[in-house]
């Protein structure tokens, strides 16, 4: 436990829980962070791997933490730009990147980007045709939509590549140095980065891909972000369950980081909580909480409403 009271509510049942599913082949190990007015808990249960012989998995390892990079990194980077008045939310994207000039794609917004109703396909494959940063961001630009922008929601991650580019093309920086600057620091979040990551904490590998020389550990899953160099808007964040409690206290409105540059980001019930009541990544929303799955699963609740 870290660090918390030892009979917090409901420890034994989180623990079933995760021993259940780890029974069941759900996933072989996990990290779960939970924060109760001032009590924060961490339990990690079973290995990092389906080997018996696989090391335990510890509180502190390090997950990649796949679509999650898209609140924690981009949403609130794309928020914070909102805050500072460098963007509106139902700007048109094709305002910061002219390759979306186009028919059918110059209309699309910021909105439409962050709540994924821009029109574009859910999941695609470009790495089997891209092999640089360059063939796939050129690919992203020349993909067909699927629909009129704003048409229906359907989940995708093309949306949010675009929206880092945005990002980048604003504060004139790459976007992992951006975040890491003004999120990630300001939060005290000092193991959460874009991969590949490297050092003595234990990683948590994601899966055995031959093509990619074997066992994937440290460097990003999903193979679109693996073409990017590791750094995208839809993927490649790594994280600890400690420091994601941390980003999800501060979404609760518990936090009070050091340095901020958004008051949504402080405060989120305004910006924030507008993107989540339509974002079709949130399981449910209200003014007391918001829950997020897109992968890997945050969850936070604000003081004001227990």
């Amino acid at each position: 436990m870290c660090p918390a009271r030892a009979d917090l509510a409901g420890t034994g049942t989180i623990m079933a829980q995760l021993r259940s599913a780890i029974a069941a082949r759900v996933f072989p190990g996990a990290v779960a962070a939970i924060a109760l007015g001032e009590d924060r808990l961490l339990l990690a249960a079973g290995r990092e791997t389906y080997d018996p012989s696989a090391p335990d998995v510890h509180q502190q390892a390090l997950f990649d933490v796949a679509s999650l990079t898209k609140v924690v990194a981009t949403t609130t980077a794309v928020m914070q730009l909102i805050d500072a008045n460098a963007l509106s939310i139902d700007d048109r994207a094709a305002r910061f990147l002219p390759r979306l000039d186009q028919a059918g794609k110059r209309d699309i917004t910021i909105r439409q980007l962050m709540t994924h109703s821009a029109g574009f396909p859910g999941p695609y494959e470009f790495y089997r045709f891209c092999h640089t940063p360059e063939q796939l961001i050129d690919a992203i630009y020349a993909v067909a939509l699927v629909d009129a922008p704003g048409a229906r929601r359907l989940y995708d991650d093309i949306s949010f590549m675009l929206l880092a580019f945005i990002v980048e093309e604003i504060v004139g920086a790459p976007f992992d140095r951006h975040c890491a600057r003004l999120i990630f620091e300001p939060l005290r979040m000092t193991d959460t980065s874009f991969g590949p990551v490297v050092g003595a904490q234990q990683i948590i590998p994601t899966e055995i891909d031959p093509q990619r020389g074997g066992l994937l550990r440290g460097v990003v899953h999903d193979e679109n972000a693996s073409v990017m160099g590791g750094v995208a808007g839809h993927g490649g964040l790594f994280s600890t369950g400690d420091d994601l409690l941390r980003f999800a206290t501060m979404i609760g409105g518990n936090a009070r980081p050091r340095r901020m540059a958004t008051r949504q980001l402080c405060y989120p019930h305004n910006a924030w909580r507008a993107w989540a009541s339509s974002n079709g990544a949130t399981k449910r929303a209200s003014m007391g909480s918001v829950g997020i799955a897109c992968g890997r699963t945050i969850w936070a609740r604000s003081a004001a409403k227990r």
